[in-house]
């Protein structure tokens, strides 16, 4: 958002806009808002796979057998 209200700013120095369309935008605090992290059910995963592009299916599976460890999860090497 900052990058977005900085180019905009720029845009009214330069008089390409009289104002920034986006003044009244409510600001995303992330750390507050964010929903919890959880993993996909396999019935979620299944529907995904579905509907979702041949070419993009193999993609789909590998970020979600190895994307979908929670925080506290992690892989140790003995």
């Amino acid at each position: 958002m900052a990058y977005l209200r900085c180019l905009l700013n720029f845009a009214i120095e330069r008089r390409y806009i009289s104002e920034n369309p986006a003044r009244g935008v409510k600001r995303f605090d992330e750390r507050r808002e964010r929903p919890a992290k959880r993993m996909l059910s396999l019935e979620e995963e299944q529907r995904i796979l579905e509907n979702a592009p041949p070419y993009l299916r193999v993609a789909i599976v590998l970020l979600a057998q190895t994307g979908g460890r929670t925080q506290g999860q992690s892989i140790t090497f003995l």
